[in-house]
């Protein structure tokens, strides 16, 4: 006859699994201090609690009501799961009590992958219809995701434009705020010393129209894959008639931060203007001299031109410009105004450079080949229809060798007056077709 054992029979697995696990949701609730349900992570959380808790019970012999067993179990036994108990009861709740961390975590991926989406824009000049096509199809999968590419991209729907008097439009962005940006992006600075590099130059934005703007320019020259910025912009119907009104405010700020430096990051950090690039034309208008055209317009020297259909430099003996002379204004020929830089401090004459792109590749090799091609200069240095028929054949021969270093591929020379400065740069450099001609 089958005989029943006295002693009380352990509730099953299932059962108990899930006692435990509602007595794991009681504490997280009374901790969180709310009534409301947990979340995913803390409903994962109590069935592994739950399933360690069953565990140890089937193992060690712990009835429903939490009892021990008589009989069979140790000792050791005992103490092992009365130390597991004490383990349970000391845990730091708290970092459960949260239901929305996981959530945070997710949105803070989510929004990193709005500002990768954001640079990714910009880096790649991608258009807003096509921005807000690509939110469209994201949206679904990225809840913080914009819907628009202007708010993606931070547009601001207003700018500080200020009418200028002497005609035109001018809008100062901001030296700080443009050094304060390439910094965020990641560009380590070699050091506590930002050398600054500027241009200034005018760029038409239509063929049918006279609308033409002059942009600032920075660029960070100490900091790895540093990009310009624009400090400022001009807009009108022609470059800014006063010069001294146009600079004002970037030479004001600009001034401001040489003297006290910039702060990013809690980290002040001083600043050194390197040089001003710019071509002919825009170093005269910024520096207040004489157009390049003129007699006392060479910005080295103070040899005075002569005419002979145009204005010749023949000595290279004459004294040197220096920046305490130009200051001075000591040569009153060569100035046509006071410089509006002149509170910056900067070298007039030595933080000048003088540009090779318009001195060497447009100015002397496109002179030697329209020289050479006709129809301008002597004719006893220009070369025949079959030489120059020769030539163009050399040339269009290279093409398929010329690697993608290259920016362009060689053209004949009968289209010499539409070649750019890096054609011309490549006739002096690289390619020399003139050899044994």
């Amino acid at each position: 006859m089958f005989v029943m054992s006295k002693r009380k029979l352990p509730t099953s697995y299932s059962t108990l699994r899930r006692q435990v696990r509602a007595q794991v949701d009681a504490d997280m609730r009374s901790l969180a201090g709310h009534d409301n349900s947990c979340s995913s992570s803390d409903d994962e959380f109590s069935d592994n609690m739950a399933d360690t808790v069953v565990m140890q019970s089937v193992y060690t012999g712990v009835n429903s009501d939490g009892s021990y067993t008589d009989g069979d179990y140790s000792d050791d036994r005992s103490h092992h799961l009365e130390s597991h108990a004490s383990e349970f009861a000391d845990y730091d709740w708290t970092q459960w009590t949260d239901s929305g961390s996981n959530r945070e975590e997710t949105d803070s991926d989510e929004e990193s992958v709005v500002d990768q989406i954001s640079q990714w824009a910009n880096k790649y000049s991608v258009t807003q219809v096509a921005i807000t096509d690509l939110m469209h199809i994201l949206k679904p999968f990225l809840h913080d995701l914009p819907k628009c590419a202007r708010t993606l991209l931070c547009t601001p729907r207003t700018c500080s434009v200020r009418p200028l008097n002497s005609g035109g439009e001018y809008c100062h962005l901001g030296l700080a705020n443009g050094l304060l940006k390439t910094r965020i992006c990641g560009n380590a600075l070699q050091s506590k010393c930002l050398k600054v590099q500027f241009n200034v130059d005018g760029v038409p934005l239509f063929k049918s129209s006279n609308t033409t703007i002059w942009p600032i320019l920075c660029l960070l020259k100490n900091a790895d894959n540093s990009e310009p910025f624009v400090v400022g912009i001009y807009s009108g119907n022609d470059k800014p008639a006063d010069a001294t009104e146009f600079l004002a405010e970037f030479v004001s700020e600009a001034s401001e931060l040489v003297d006290n430096g910039v702060v990013i990051n809690d980290e002040i950090y001083t600043l050194k203007i390197h040089a001003f690039v710019c071509d002919a034309p825009a170093r005269a208008f910024v520096k207040g001299i004489k157009h390049p055209s003129g007699y006392s317009a060479c910005e080295k020297c103070t040899e005075y031109g002569e005419y002979d259909k145009k204005v010749i430099y023949r000595r290279t003996d004459r004294p040197l410009r220096t920046d305490v002379a130009f200051d001075e204004m000591a040569d009153e020929q060569h100035h046509s105004r006071p410089c509006p830089l002149k509170p910056l401090q900067v070298g007039c004459v030595s933080q000048f450079g003088l540009d090779y792109m318009h001195l060497v590749c447009l100015g002397v090799m496109r002179r030697l080949l329209l020289y050479w091609k006709g129809p301008v200069g002597p004719l006893c240095v220009r070369l025949g229809r079959r030489t120059l028929d020769k030539l163009s054949q050399k040339l269009v021969s290279l093409c398929p060798a010329i690697p993608s270093d290259f920016v362009r591929k060689p053209r004949m020379v009968t289209e010499v007056l539409r070649w750019k400065a890096t054609e011309f740069r490549q006739q002096q450099q690289q390619q020399r077709p003139f050899n044994g001609l």
